[in-house]
Parts: structure tokens; C-alpha cells; sequence
């Protein structure tokens, strides 16, 4: 008895498109995680930064304030710094 299989390629086809879509979902989720633990006020790591620091300074609610707007500052300004090397790495992979 032998086996034949005639429609393979569109099953490995849609089956590739679809480990793909899984791999970007999966890429794109991982992405949105590393910015949500940024530590800036907008977002949770900031809260949890300033928790952190909170608990450095032994509840000086008015030296963590300060502290973490200096940390946020720093990390958005390195944020800013690093936009255009991003979008030169994107215009490299798409051309």
C-alpha cells in the first residue's frame, strides 16, 4: 500500500503562514512587555521603579520623587537618543 499526497504544498503552506503569525504575535508581545517595564510614569515600570526607589530611601517620599523623575528623564532621553539608529536598522531590513 503506498501512501500519496497529492495536496501537500498548500498544507505546508498554510501551516508555515500560520508558525509565522504565531512568531510575530509572540515578537510583538515580547516588545510590549520590555515598554511596559520602562521606567517612566506612564507606564507600570515606572511604578514600580518608584516603589523601588521608595524603598531605598526609606519612605522619603519627597527624595524618591526626585530621584525617580531623574532616572525617568535619563531613560527617556536615552529613548530619544537611540530613534534614529532604530529607524536605520528598520530601513536596512526593509531595503
Amino acid at each position: 500500500y503506498e501512501l500519496k499526497f497529492k495536496n501537500i504544498k498548500p498544507l505546508i503552506f498554510s501551516l508555515s503562514w500560520f508558525a509565522m503569525l504565531i512568531n510575530w504575535v509572540f515578537i510583538l508581545n515580547f516588545l510590549v512587555a520590555l515598554v511596559n517595564l520602562l521606567p517612566l510614569p506612564i507606564v507600570d515600570g515606572g511604578r514600580m521603579a518608584y516603589l523601588a526607589i521608595l524603598a531605598l530611601v526609606k519612605n522619603n517620599k519627597k527624595k524618591a520623587s526626585r530621584i525617580f523623575a531623574v532616572v525617568a528623564f535619563i531613560c527617556l532621553l536615552l529613548i530619544l537618543l537611540n530613534i534614529p539608529r532604530v529607524l536605520d536598522f528598520i530601513k536596512f531590513i526593509i531595503y
